[in-house]
């Protein structure tokens, strides 16, 4: 049987199980034919009949729903509103009488149907529901179960509290539940379903054994910095603790005989009963000072190491954090920084790091502290209530300039920096096929070319009913794996873009095919061991299990649909040690580093199923460089649109590993604080592309609203396309592809500052950053928000406005700008590819031509060029046109139009309809020299 012919009878036979299913039930669970929960139920809960109903400030009734089912012929449906009174809303829900348990039980389990999404609905507040128990004195006492913040089925899970448990022995009572926190006043409902009780077993598990060694870390040391393998400063001497000691409040270092300062005052092993187990030896190296760290007692409740913070620092040193350097912590500041001074010698720089590839901590932390360059680690109990035995290396770095003391990433580098620079990323969910391929035609008719596309959550499911990872079927309404299957050959095949499907393996919901409770990540015995809840309606795989489910699922998928690239969602937007697994069946539990290894592999996993890159989301992303080919290129806890825009962890240890994308998403993650974005949509664009530029990333295809279905209506092609593409490419398509060789700050006076000078100054905070990388391309831009860049650029002096940047390559070939001309803003791009040229509303003679809207010059042939304007009345080409004809949106030519020659220069008035114009030239193309650009732009 042929490939497509196999491909087509499976489809035919899903078609036919699809039918013959139960609609009322999510189709997943028939397709896996779960008929039966996976735990006896002690209520079925498939009517309402006779269940006692009474309420605070409330009304409900509970009655037999068949519209829907799960397990049974029907659901018991809660109706529910409040009163409006002042009282808080509760309603009770019992059963004829108290059912008795006849197990002693540690916890609880039961379906809800949901009715809200986070809370988004105000008209629908996420409610609470309480199990409640009689205990066997008669006494009630309650068992949370779970907050509502879901659509569909979810099957929610309850541990009982270790203080409650002597009371949830065989004999107590189940007398129903409570739902409080509905304070709607019109009536709403949820479905129950096989509620629960019962004892977890903790069976041993049987998870695939994983390679012994991983191609990452590339390197034994692992995250030393540059200030290790220099030569030894001479003027950086140390006091050390007493051998072995584990308190580190003696720990000092004076620079250039200065005066002594404390480098970990505070800083040590923690608890008493760990500090007397601690073994600990220090070891300079270059100009890092390493502490290796062991506890061996397993025994011990809990452990932390800390960093302890510097003290007797001079007057003048200044704590800086960076973008992307970060825990994700909740205060901005919290996160590792670098702490410098000026001494006799000129600047001078500290910094500390854990190694985060060889810790056997639960978590890291950090600390906001004005003095702390680091937190430390933290050792949690496991589900067996001990904690791992403490394994740590700590490395402090100093030096004279600040690339020598950033920690590496020891990651492989990407070997796709040449398919995601040179094209820009849309994540996009595809949900009516016909339609979304109809709109990629029309912007690849528009030049808008080099594109990677990763689908999204829709591409497995609609609506919110059904799981959208861990699966290998697609929704069968929507035309199931056929339609997907030819989606993807139009976006590949006839489109030519790098197009892949939407997974992630950490996101685990009940109706999966593979769900079962052991695949769930458990968190710490301090946390009861309770399942981890993930993103809506789902729990969090465990990482050990998840890495053999990518293993088989990704190359399942692979044969059927043939993609060139993937998006695997959440894993570097979690910490590392969000995916912590505590449960002490599994290797490596408690341990973060078992997660981030997990995750680690689970990419190089993609890369090899799909043949091409993988994006994920971004955020912690810092930790997987490489692994990833990109990310979403946000920090929401920095605050990227305010600034600073300090570029040098970006740059120096990021961007040689892999190309991220725009600035995160516009609206999602650039202007992440409420209210934080301009309401001139316009300017806020401008922001968004020129820190993409200071950044060095790659650009992402705006308008985001079609990323996720938003605005659907509205899908047809818009000014931010042309903008965000043509602005951006041909410039990242350089930069992405070279290291950086300068970083230069421009101060208040116009001097490009080395980032030492400026971040010991006030400088570096008007976010005005000019970059110089290896293949000799240079960009500046500028983040300020209400001060003007004024510069010495390329033999003259460059101003720019807030929000604007310019960019030029080594060979002068590429050249783009975003500034003011003739008092307005106007932006234009010259490559060899095209010339793209916008006024921004107002007639502008930009190198290139002239326009006041946006228009695109693209080279057909030496003597031909395509015109595609948007927006634009008025256009003027460099050049007298001997033939114009006007092109519809299928390409086919509609008219011949007698070209308006005057002075040499082409004049036209883009008539509506007419997509774009084929122009015959003797001129050459793009006919504009680098000196061109520069003079129009430099004063």
């Amino acid at each position: 049987m042929t490939g497509s012919a196999a491909l087509l009878a499976a489809t035919l036979f899903a078609a036919i199980a699809a039918s013959a299913a139960d609609p009322r039930r999510p189709y997943e669970m028939e397709w896996a034919g779960r008929t039966a929960d996976d735990r006896p139920p002690l209520c079925a809960m498939t009517d309402g009949a006779g269940w006692r109903i009474s309420g605070e400030n409330s009304e409900a009734t509970l009655k037999r729903a068949t519209d829907r089912i799960l397990f049974g012929d029907g659901v018991a449906r809660l109706s529910y509103r409040c009163l409006g009174g002042s009282g808080k809303p509760r309603v009770f829900m019992r059963p004829p009488q108290p059912v008795p348990v006849t197990n002693d039980f540690d916890a609880i389990s039961c379906w809800v149907f949901g009715n809200n999404v986070f809370g988004r609905d105000p008209k629908t507040p996420s409610v609470t529901v309480d199990a409640i128990f009689i205990d066997v004195q008669g006494k009630r006492f309650a068992v949370n179960l779970g907050h509502v913040h879901h659509k569909g089925w979810f099957k929610f899970y309850g541990r009982v509290p270790r203080k409650l448990q002597a009371r949830a022995v065989r004999g107590c009572r189940f007398d129903g539940f409570c739902v409080h926190g509905g304070w709607n006043t019109a009536f709403r409902s949820l479905d129950f379903n096989s509620f629960a009780v019962f004892r977890e077993e903790w069976k041993p598990l049987n998870l695939p054994a994983r390679p012994g060694t991983l191609p990452f870390p590339v390197s034994s040391d692992t995250v030393l910095p540059p200030a290790a393998f220099e030569k030894a400063d001479a003027g950086l001497e140390f006091r050390l603790p007493e051998s072995g000691a584990a308190r580190w409040d003696e720990l000092a270092f004076r620079i250039d005989g200065g005066e002594w300062i404390s480098l970990a005052r505070g800083g040590g092993v923690f608890p008493d009963a760990a500090a007397s187990e601690a073994r600990v030896a220090f070891i300079r190296r270059g100009n890092c000072l390493i502490a290796d760290v062991e506890v061996p007692s397993e025994g011990l409740e809990s452990a932390e190491v800390c960093f302890g913070a510097m003290d007797g620092l001079p007057a003048d040193a200044v704590r800086t954090v960076f973008p992307y350097w970060t825990y994700r912590e909740k205060a901005r500041d919290a996160r590792p920084a670098v702490i410098g001074w000026r001494t006799r010698q000129g600047p001078f720089f500290v910094s500390a790091t854990p190694d985060w590839t060889r810790s056997k901590a639960s978590m890291l932390y950090a600390l906001p502290d004005a003095a702390a360059l680091n937190g430390g680690v933290r050792y949690r109990l496991r589900t067996d209530g001990r904690r791992n035995a403490c394994h740590e290396r700590f490395v402090w770095s100093f030096g004279r300039e600040l690339p020598a003391i950033l920690p590496k990433i020891p990651n492989p580098p990407s070997p796709w920096r040449h398919k995601t620079g040179t094209r820009l990323w849309r994540q996009y969910g595809a949900i009516d096929r016909a339609r979304d391929i109809a709109y990629w035609r029309s912007l690849k008719r528009r030049g808008i070319a080099r594109v990677i596309v990763t689908d999204h959550e829709s591409a497995w499911r609609l609506g919110e009913e059904q799981s959208y990872t861990f699966r290998t079927r697609c929704e069968p309404g929507r035309g199931g794996d056929e339609a997907q299957a030819a989606y993807a050959r139009a976006m590949i095949d006839e489109l030519g873009f790098l197009y892949g499907p939407y997974n992630n393996f950490v996101d685990l919901a009940p109706v999966n095919g593979h769900w079962d409770e052991d695949h769930v990540l458990r968190r710490s015995f301090d946390d009861e061991c309770a399942m981890q809840a993930a993103w809506r309606r789902c729990w969090r795989a465990k990482p050990a299990w998840a890495v053999g489910m990518c293993e088989k699922l990704a190359p399942q998928i692979q044969r059927k649909f043939v993609f060139n690239c993937g998006y695997c969602d959440i894993h570097t937007c979690m910490r590392p040690w969000e995916g912590t697994d505590y449960d002490a069946r599994v290797p490596g539990a408690g341990m973060f580093a078992a997660a981030f290894y997990a995750y680690g592999e689970i990419m190089l996993l993609q890369k090899n199923a799909w043949g091409g890159p993988v994006y994920s989301e971004g955020s912690a992303h810092w930790f997987y460089s490489g692994l990833t080919d990109g990310n979403y290129a946000q920090d929401r806890e920095y605050g990227l649109n305010a600034g600073p825009w300090l570029v040098d962890f970006d740059l120096r240890r990021m961007h040689p590993l892999e190309c991220n994308s725009g600035m995160g998403m516009i609206d999602g993650s650039f202007y992440s604080a409420p209210d934080s974005r301009p309401s001139d949509r316009t300017e806020a664009i401008d922001r968004f592309l020129a820190a993409t530029v200071a950044f060095g990333h790659s650009g992402i295809l705006l308008p985001e609203r079609h990323a996720f279905g938003r605005d659907y209506g509205k899908l047809a092609v818009c000014e931010e396309e042309f903008r965000s593409y043509y602005l951006i490419q041909a410039l990242a398509a350089r930069y992405t592809q070279a290291d950086v060789d300068s970083i230069r700050y421009v101060s208040k006076d116009g001097r490009l500052l080395p980032t030492e000078e400026a971040l010991l100054s006030s400088d570096c905070t008007r976010s005005q950053v000019a970059v110089r990388y290896t293949d000799g391309t240079e960009t500046v831009a500028n983040g300020s928000t209400n001060k003007m860049l004024s510069c010495a650029w390329r033999g003259g002096r460059l101003v720019l406005p807030p929000n604007g940047f310019a960019g030029i390559t080594g060979d002068g070939r590429v050249f783009a700008w975003l500034g003011e001309r003739n008092g307005h803003r106007a932006e234009f791009c010259i490559s060899p590819d095209y010339v793209y040229m916008n006024g921004r509303g107002s007639f502008t003679r930009l190198p290139g031509g002239g326009a006041d809207g946006i228009c695109v010059r693209r080279l057909i042939n030496e003597g031909m060029e395509e015109v595609s304007p948007f927006n634009s009345k008025q256009i003027e080409r460099p050049y007298a046109a001997e033939k114009i004809e006007a092109l519809d949106e299928a390409g086919g030519v509609t008219e011949t139009v007698v070209p308006q020659v005057k002075g040499g220069h082409t004049l036209l008035e883009p008539r509506p309809g007419i997509v774009s114009y084929c122009v015959t030239r003797k001129a050459s193309f793009p006919g504009i020299s680098s000196k061109d650009c520069l003079e129009a732009v430099l004063k």
